[in-house]
């Protein structure tokens, strides 16, 4: 219950010392008049327990931007080689072209289109 025996007494002590309450002549009825009793009681006694966790971890966000990353970097890698191929086969159809223009000698040939 609040207030309690104690918290009265020191709440009327400080009343008494701080002079608010000098112009009062009935003192008690001052007090039951202005003073609430309040009693609490709980509707009941079940322990509700809330758990909750993450919906996306730690480890799972980091798996999937290793994911994302290693996706990315493999198309990159491959992108590159391929590009290396190309280079590679233009040079040689290059070369091969140009040995076929050339005659034994290294000079061009004319070619004439028949």
């Amino acid at each position: 219950m609040f207030p309690t025996a104690i918290s009265i007494n020191a709440t009327v002590e400080r009343l008494k010392s701080s002079g608010k309450v000098a112009n009062v002549t009935d003192f008690d009825s001052f007090l039951v008049e202005s003073f609430l009793l309040l009693e609490i009681y709980y509707e009941s006694f079940i322990l509700e327990r809330v758990d909750s966790e993450p919906a996306y971890t730690w480890n799972k966000l980091l798996g999937d931007i290793g994911g994302q990353l290693g996706l990315l970097l493999g198309f990159s890698i491959l992108t590159a080689v391929e590009l290396l191929e190309l280079l590679a086969v233009d040079i040689g159809v290059g070369v091969g072209l140009a040995s076929l223009f050339r005659g034994r000698n290294g000079k061009a040939v004319a070619h004439r289109g028949d």
